[in-house]
């Protein structure tokens, strides 16, 4: 593909994340309203990386391009990938090829959500080490921006900067903040008031509000490995016979069918307590920008 070549139109409406933050609830709702177009497929990631120079694991532009050959009439076409948010170059093409975007950003406290991250990541074996101790030990001496699709957890979860980026290439009014904790206590209260933002329909009374990707573990660690990561040798033949809509939507059904709720074990109050002073000058700093009261993230 050449760096001139243009196909297809791009999404104006983005969920940029933050991982583990309410973004899967938001898209389930967005996926029910009239007046947003929602391809088949949540986390593309595309715009991670650029026309010519595309990453290993996201979906490339072209097939990007062709999810969206459906949008006709909806008001809003939609992008919901959670890695965008910590990435400097998923911010500036967003930037570059849909200027006018909304950008909506799920936030929650980062001590819950850097935990909830590690055994998302650890379930669908992005994460090698045993413990989640060990884990932000080993994640310490990684360089930034190694591993994508499991940035460095502090990196990711230090909100502040990655949501001023977002401020500053769209403008403070063309940017929503979500708390999870707000949709929590009220989803309907918190969806009409996003919808209302957008100046789409706030009739929400047919909408599904049940909660979407609790905490889970997979029954069979191998099938999850294999789900994530099928042999070439089967891809290739797949491929000439079974769309790649009709594929993701299988593997989404494994994957469902696979994987059961599970509570996570309670994180050690010792790192807790060195988690909760590490994120609390972000915390204080998102509290300014956004003119909210965060005490219950700094407890």
């Amino acid at each position: 593909m050449s760096a001139n070549e243009t196909i297809g139109k791009f999404p104006n409406l983005f969920l940029v994340g933050a991982p583990k933050c309410g973004t899967t609830t938001l898209h389930h709702l967005f996926t029910q309203h009239p007046d947003v177009y929602c391809p088949y497929r949540k986390e593309p990631a595309t715009l991670i990386g650029t026309p010519v120079r595309q990453n290993g694991f996201s979906m490339g532009y072209s097939d990007y391009w062709a999810m969206y050959e459906g949008w006709r009439s909806q008001r809003y076409a939609l992008d919901a990938s959670a890695l965008y948010f910590a990435s400097r170059s998923a911010a500036e093409n967003i930037s570059t090829f849909s200027p006018k975007a909304k950008i909506i950003v799920a936030l929650r406290n980062p001590v819950e959500a850097i935990y909830s991250f590690y055994y998302e990541a650890k379930s669908q074996s992005h994460e090698k080490q045993i413990s989640f101790e060990e884990a932000l030990e080993a994640d310490d001496a990684r360089p930034e921006g190694a591993g994508v699709y499991r940035p460095r957890y502090r990196q990711t979860f230090s909100f502040t900067g990655h949501l001023n980026r977002y401020r500053e290439l769209f403008g403070p009014e063309n940017v929503y903040v979500v708390l999870m904790q707000d949709l929590k206590r009220s989803p309907q209260d918190e969806y009409q008031r996003i919808c209302d933002w957008l100046g789409i329909s706030t009739d929400v009374s047919d909408t599904d509000f049940a909660s979407q990707n609790k905490a889970k573990a997979p029954r069979s660690t191998t099938l999850a490995k294999f789900i994530l990561s099928p042999p070439k040798a089967l891809q290739r033949p797949l491929s000439k016979i079974i769309s790649k809509e009709k594929r993701y939507r299988f593997q989404t059904y494994l994957r469902k069918i696979n994987f059961r709720e599970e509570q996570y074990p309670p994180m050690q109050p010792e790192t807790r307590g060195i988690l909760i002073q590490y994120f609390r000058p972000d915390i204080e700093r998102l509290e300014q920008l956004l003119d909210r009261d965060l005490s219950e993230w700094k407890m």
